[in-house]
Parts: C-alpha cells; structure tokens; sequence
C-alpha cells in the first residue's frame, strides 16, 4: 500500500495525528508496503483507539502486525 492511501485512510478514521507523527517511521519501516487489501488498516483503526495518550512507533507497530496476523482468521472482515 502507497503511503498516500494511508494518509487518506488514516484521515478518513479521523487519526491523522497518528500518520502525521509517524509518517517518516511508516516510510523508512515499510510497515504497509506488503499490504494489498485495505480493509485491514480500516478494521484495524475501527478496532484500536489511540486516542487515551501519546503512543510510540513500535507499539503501533507491534499491534498493526499482530492484528494483521489474526485478521484473516477473525469472522468480521
């Protein structure tokens, strides 16, 4: 996934505060490079609010990657 499509989810989720403090982490890590389908970013920002304080790059990190490993298996995608 191109970096601009995750500006543009990201806003759509109203959590461009996390993709404008991440922006260079998200490009340099290629953490969404090997992501085809965008509903796993949507599902993801629906189910993980990091609204309650400031938050680091790899637990956003760790949490992506594991709820990427569990989405194919979840029943509401």
């Amino acid at each position: 996934m191109e970096l601009h499509q995750v500006e543009e989810i990201m806003d759509f989720m109203n959590q461009s505060q996390i993709f404008s403090r991440f922006k260079n982490q998200f490009y340099i890590s290629g953490i969404f490079d090997s992501i085809n389908d965008e509903e796993i970013l949507i599902s993801f920002l629906e189910h993980y609010q990091f609204t309650d304080g400031p938050i680091l790059f790899d637990d956003f990190r760790y949490h992506f990657r594991y709820f990427q490993r569990i989405y194919p298996m979840l029943d509401f995608h």
